[in-house]
């Protein structure tokens, strides 16, 4: 892990891409730490994982399936940027796979440069009742 100056801005980055200072942690899926530490069901998983969103959401794909997730709150892009944020589509498809839907977004924040669009979002995700 490449350690910031703030913890915002602390990033994983690959073995191959490692410098002076930089820490070595373990990760792991959410599957993997909901087995290991009996999670039976989460209320709200919070992502926000710095373009790696998507990752994160397929490293829950059995929580996912089963049901064990009622709302995601996510952070989402509405551009594709590589390594920026992971696109509102992609997450959507992902999540409405699994029966949740979009339910509204949140600390909706502009272009920095001036242009007249979203940046980013917050985009909430429920677990949609069986019709």
């Amino acid at each position: 892990m490449r350690v910031g100056a703030r913890s915002s801005t602390s990033r994983l980055v690959s073995g191959s891409n490692s410098c002076e200072g930089d820490e070595r942690v373990s990760v792991t899926t959410l599957d993997l730490f909901a087995r290991e530490n009996d999670l039976q069901h989460i209320d709200l998983l919070k992502v926000d994982a710095e373009g790696h969103d998507l990752a994160v959401l397929e490293g829950a794909e059995q929580l996912l399936a089963a049901g064990r997730v009622t709302a995601v709150l996510v952070e989402v892009g509405f551009r594709r940027e590589p390594n920026k944020f992971t696109l509102l589509d992609d997450a959507r498809d992902l999540l409405a796979g699994h029966g949740l839907g979009l339910l509204g977004l949140y600390d909706q924040t502009r272009e920095w440069s001036g242009i007249p669009r979203l940046r980013f979002a917050n985009a909430l995700f429920l677990r949609q009742p069986e019709q």
